[in-house]
């Protein structure tokens, strides 16, 4: 099913839904598919004589799950769309994952960034959305005769070159093995996280709006560490201290 430029694995939904018999299924999604809430719901309903109920709460990641607020509603199933399963991740409510991964073509975007990779050995990166186009900047960069490298992660990400906001170890397995690294997807959040990780070059790519970000990543980086470095300081200092958690 193609929804909103992503390509969403609707069988899978079902079958999961057929399979674990459930009646009642609590539907999580981030904000980019919520719109789309209407026609998701209707169809599986519909093809499943289900149950479909979508939560209003912000859904922020993979690990930011319903389950703890939903106990109260007998809820069978949770379908996760979005992002992909962290494998190390229990739930109390049986969970689903069903990535929705972008229709978008990478292959100009990445091709504008070949003048600004570093070195020969290139490191591969991206989001769950993207993980289809690893392989296509794969054979580009074999192509111009770079090195492309695709780290395996650890027990938080579902898939090898996966990054996710909390866990760049995809990237830093292959630290020493690579001069920068090329990433693929949108936003500056994970190319800058990946950068702070790393401390190698990093050179993203964005197939939606087919920029190339390089220098201001490098930019807004430094600018972040030097805030991070001026409230350090301004602690060393401090006499009195607030302490707080965060908490669902």
């Amino acid at each position: 099913m193609d929804l909103a430029g992503y390509r969403i694995d609707l069988n899978k939904i079902t079958t999961a839904i057929k399979t674990t018999h459930a009646t009642t299924i609590a539907l999580q999604l981030p904000e980019g598919l919520r719109p789309h809430a209407l026609t998701l719901t209707t169809t599986l309903e519909h093809q499943t004589n289900s149950t479909i109920l979508v939560c209003a709460d912000p859904c922020y990641g993979a690990c930011d799950l319903a389950a703890d607020r939903l106990h109260n509603l007998n809820i069978d199933l949770i379908i996760h769309l979005g992002h992909t399963e962290i494998p190390n991740l229990h739930t109390t409510i049986p969970t689903t994952y069903i990535n929705a991964l972008s229709l978008r073509k990478p292959q100009a975007v990445i091709a504008k960034t070949l003048p600004a990779l570093v070195g020969p050995r290139i490191g591969l990166v991206t989001t769950a959305q993207h993980l289809e186009s690893l392989e296509t900047a794969q054979q580009i960069l074999q192509k111009e005769n770079f090195i492309p490298i695709i780290g395996k992660g650890g027990p938080r990400t579902a898939f090898n070159g996966q990054v996710l906001g909390c866990d760049f170890s995809s990237a830093t397995a292959i630290q020493d093995q690579v001069d920068s690294y090329l990433f693929i997807g949108s936003g500056m959040f994970h190319p800058i996280g990946l950068a702070l990780a790393t401390h190698k070059p990093v050179i993203a790519a964005d197939p939606y709006t087919g920029e190339v970000h390089k220098d201001d990543l490098e930019t807004l980086k430094n600018s972040l560490l030097r805030e991070r470095y001026a409230r350090i300081a301004t602690a060393q200092t401090a006499t009195r201290y607030s302490i707080s958690s965060a908490s669902k």
